[in-house]
């Protein structure tokens, strides 16, 4: 049997987009932490790094950078050179607590409101970043569609059913129902 979309939730698909407030207020931190580094600008590349929780590329990078430019100085003092490496630490120490706090923000509804039943709730695995900007891929909104904003009926059972619930309405002469028309 055909599988029937007979719903699409576009205010649920809103819902979980608008989840996207709480992390770019979280990701500003980590776009400051890590301009502390001046090492460039969070491109793709990194921010999946961010979201895999692997802030060593990023602090590797960070630290070679540095290096470099301590050997571009001219500066022969190892001692001097460990001083200068050892006062990174807070800047990294800043930079993991914002990726920390980014990746586990909790999107989840207040308990009152609209939103309060709401099950399904965006992730930072979800978002992109897309020209320096944190965004929700088309991509992403279609799979977030199929997966939580469509109702369908599968089985030939369900068909039936579905079919005896639209007549039942057509002859009682009732509004739609609100999870049975599309």
């Amino acid at each position: 049997m055909d599988r029937t979309l007979i719903k699409q939730d576009n205010d649920l698909l809103k819902s979980i987009c608008g989840d996207l407030r709480k992390f770019r207020a979280t990701f500003a931190p980590v776009v400051e932490a890590f301009d502390q580094f001046e090492i460039g600008s969070i491109t793709n590349d990194i921010f999946i790094d961010i979201i895999a929780g692997n802030h060593n590329t990023v602090i590797d990078n960070y630290r070679k950078s540095l290096s470099d430019h301590l050997d571009k100085t001219l500066v022969k003092n190892s001692t001097l050179k460990r001083i200068v490496l050892a006062g990174t630490e807070e800047t990294i120490a800043n930079f993991i607590r914002a990726c920390s706090a980014f990746v586990n923000t909790d999107a989840a509804p207040s308990p009152y409101g609209l939103d309060k039943d709401r099950t399904m709730f965006l992730t930072a695995k979800r978002l992109s970043l897309i020209g320096g900007e944190l965004c929700i891929s088309d991509k992403t909104k279609e799979q977030l569609l199929e997966s939580y904003c469509h109702l369908y009926v599968e089985t030939e059972a369900d068909h039936l059913i579905y079919t005896a619930l639209l007549n039942m309405q057509a002859s009682l002469e009732v509004p739609c129902l609100r999870w049975v028309c599309p």
